[in-house]
């Protein structure tokens, strides 16, 4: 039987170093990305950390996961020819600098994470080149600037946050119109001013189901026909804004919302809700703190079946307190979830405390009443332990 010498003769021109075989190898413009952003973040870089470990003596993607390449990034190695970085995830190490411009030239990426850092100057509008990316955090950071319109580039985002950064100017809610998958919205705690008119809820794609507006300095009203567009929306926090004018009451008829917080605002009124059908709210927890709303407490939140948390405290409310929130605590023999927190204090409310208020309320797990007008609020209740209005500010 003869034996083929090929595989020895294969075997030794390697040894020789005469034939290679092909691997692929990190392509080479990913690799220039990996060492500007060791560049950029050079001037503090803790040994601790992931970039501290990258040492382009070896090739990245064939050495990810050891101590060469520690962590920071991930490759696909679908392409036989050449691996392409496909995540960026930094760790919170306190990574400071710019954001390399380079860095739309990782055309794979699926994932870019550089959130929780100190990372300083405006988003790169190169950053509109990542056509793949599916989710972009540059949350906690110390980003300054405007959202570069070029964003509107990037209609394959399902996740987007930007939350926690100084970026300021007039927020170009147009930019989002093109991201048809955009699940989660957060850009609070930033410094967006400027009018948002019914845009806002024209130009938003109907997939969201988080979207977070909080502490920054945005003008709008709720009173679009548009809002019922989201029929996924499970959480809408505008807290802290300039939202004005009436709240609609057909925000309470959104299928999926759990949280709505409208928070340190300037609402005046909520419309009618007497005639709604709450019966599929799924609405959890509802807060219109510290705005302008005038009127009587709405009777109809009491409906909301799933409603364990409701504050409407710092207002200008002037009504008794509806028997029917009492039983809502309650909730005795009712298939529907109790309220177990009810914050109405520093309104101007008026008569006396429903009497169920005064028996022992297990479901009650925090509460306030202080600061109205009210009657008969013993102290030794924990949500009377607070004085009510002196009689002059009474005559409301």
């Amino acid at each position: 039987m003869k034996i083929s010498c090929l595989p020895v003769l294969l075997l030794l021109l390697l040894l020789l170093g005469i034939v290679h075989l092909s691997v692929a190898e990190t392509h080479p413009g990913d690799v220039t990305v990996l060492k500007n952003i060791k560049a950029a973040v050079a001037a503090f870089l803790p040994q601790s950390s992931c970039v501290a470990s990258w040492d382009f003596s070896r090739d990245p993607c064939d050495s990810y996961a050891s101590e060469k390449f520690v962590c920071g990034f991930s490759c696909d190695a679908a392409n036989p020819r050449s691996k392409r970085i496909a995540r960026l995830e930094l760790d919170a190490s306190g990574y400071s600098g710019a954001i390399p411009r380079s860095l739309g030239n990782l055309e794979s990426l699926v994932v870019l994470d550089i959130s929780q850092n100190s990372f300083t100057g405006s988003i790169p509008s190169e950053i509109a080149r990542l056509r793949n990316l599916q989710k972009l955090d540059l949350s906690g950071n110390k980003l300054s600037g405007a959202l570069p319109q070029s964003m509107a580039q990037l209609n394959k985002l399902e996740y987007l946050s930007v939350a926690n950064n100084k970026l300021s100017g007039t927020l170009p809610v147009s930019l989002f119109s093109s991201m048809k998958d955009l699940q989660r919205l957060y850009l609070q705690n930033n410094q967006f001013a400027g009018a948002l008119p019914t845009l806002l809820f024209s130009k938003l794609p109907k997939s969201l189901y988080q979207l977070s507006l909080r502490s920054n300095a945005a003008s709008l009203t709720l009173d679009s026909p548009d809002v019922t567009r989201f029929q996924d929306l499970e959480v809408l926090d505008l807290s802290s804004n300039k939202v004005r004018g009436p709240l609609p009451s057909t925000i309470f008829l959104l299928p999926s919302l759990q949280q709505l917080n409208l928070s340190h605002n300037q609402l005046t009124s909520i419309s009618s809700t007497d005639h709604l059908d709450f019966s599929n709210s799924q609405l959890v927890a509802f807060d219109a703190s510290h705005n302008n709303i005038r009127g009587s407490l709405p009777v109809a939140l009491s409906r909301l079946n799933r409603l364990s948390s409701l504050s409407l405290s710092s207002n200008h409310f002037t009504s008794r307190i509806p028997d029917e929130y009492a039983k809502k605590v309650a909730a005795d023999g009712s298939t529907a979830l109790p309220l177990a927190r009810l914050f109405l204090d520093g309104n101007y409310l008026q008569g006396e405390v429903p009497s169920l208020f005064l028996k022992p309320l297990p479901n009650l797990i925090s509460a306030s009443f202080t600061y109205n007008c009210l009657k008969k609020c013993p102290a030794s209740l924990s949500f009377c332990s607070g004085s009510q209005r002196p009689d002059s500010e009474c005559r409301y």
